[in-house]
């Protein structure tokens, strides 16, 4: 799934990092070097427990509340995986069984993925913290900006699979004139 989803390849590199446990968290850097000191060792999202690649990506109470948007919205019932690679590995029918879904779904697991990580570093090199619904709509918008490059998403505006992903994915393909020309903000 990792390199066939079509997202910027830093992306790529830091899921298949994160399935292989490479990723530069508390943990991992706490191992590599051990003389240094990383202090807090805690994770920056939730300042609950140790930050190591699972827990960021999977157990932080801010990445569980981002998988839990993603499976609510697609009406799955999950069962949260102990490792992330799982997330990596399994193949989802999210929205539905079409290319489209398919596509949008790789580019949301990914954008997620890439979110919690931005907000990550975001709030350890910059001191920044993005409210919950911020984070959410970076991975709406990444999701879609990334899943628009697709053959099978062409001539369907930016703003409209942003805020219609089910609709998007039903198995009939739309056509341009089905997508309508007016934006109501949520």
């Amino acid at each position: 799934m990792i390199w066939k989803a079509i997202v910027p390849l830093k992306v790529k590199i830091l899921a298949w990092s994160t399935a292989y446990k490479r990723t530069n968290t508390n943990d991992w850097v706490q191992r590599k070097r051990p003389s240094v000191c990383l202090s807090p060792q805690w994770c920056v999202l939730c300042k609950k427990e140790g930050e190591s690649v699972d827990h960021l990506f999977l157990h932080c109470d801010i990445s569980i509340a981002l998988w839990q948007r993603l499976f609510n919205l697609a009406n799955l019932s999950w069962v949260r995986p102990q490792h992330s690679y799982s997330l990596l590995e399994v193949e989802f029918r999210g929205f539905s069984r079409s290319k489209r879904a398919k596509v949008l779904w790789n580019s949301v697991v990914l954008a997620i993925f890439w979110a919690i990580w931005i907000e990550r570093n975001s709030r350890i090199f910059r001191d920044l913290v993005e409210e919950m619904d911020g984070v959410w709509d970076r991975v709406c918008f990444l999701a879609s900006l990334w899943a628009l490059v697709d053959k099978s998403f062409e001539g369907i505006p930016l703003f409209f699979i942003i805020r219609n992903w089910r609709e998007i994915c039903a198995s009939k393909p739309m056509k341009r004139r089905d997508v309508g020309s007016h934006f109501y903000p949520p």
